[in-house]
């Protein structure tokens, strides 16, 4: 069962949960999942695909009051691949895998997925590799959690 989400883990907590649907559902599929780009340098096409997952943060400050009755937050996941079709498929896969977990996040971590959009593809080049690369974001409430 996951830890509900509190005023003393609304940062850690909420990402941490993410985090864990994330890597449940691209853990096969994936190189590494980091939680921001990798200090060492990935030098060869064998590094990817990976998923970078985003602090999660506050996106409006209508705190409802201190007791964090509810809190509106978002979280940004980079995914990265050297082929296109294959950013395609991870990013399908973990969009189905947030929609199909919707319930059992409200229920046992107190965060209600309020929209699931994505970017459209980019390209770029990093340490010498052409990578095309997505971002879905995922807008969620953080609600009825007391510390």
């Amino acid at each position: 069962m996951a830890t509900a989400v509190t005023n003393s883990n609304l940062f850690s907590q909420s990402w941490t949960e993410v985090y864990n649907i994330v890597s449940g559902s691209l853990v096969s599929s994936v190189k590494a999942i980091y939680s921001q780009w990798p200090d060492k340098p990935i030098t060869n096409k064998a590094g990817y695909p990976m998923v970078i997952v985003g602090r999660t943060s506050l996106t409006d400050d209508e705190m409802v009051s201190f007791d964090l009755r509810h809190a509106n937050m978002s979280c940004d996941i980079g995914v990265y691949s050297t082929k296109n079709a294959e950013l395609d498929t991870l990013c399908s896969t973990l969009f189905n895998s947030l929609r199909s977990n919707t319930k059992t996040m409200e229920e046992d971590s107190h965060l209600d997925i309020l929209s699931v959009s994505s970017s459209d593809n980019d390209d770029f080049e990093r340490d010498g590799i052409r990578l095309h690369t997505r971002t879905i974001r995922i807008d969620f409430k953080v609600f009825g959690a007391v510390s």
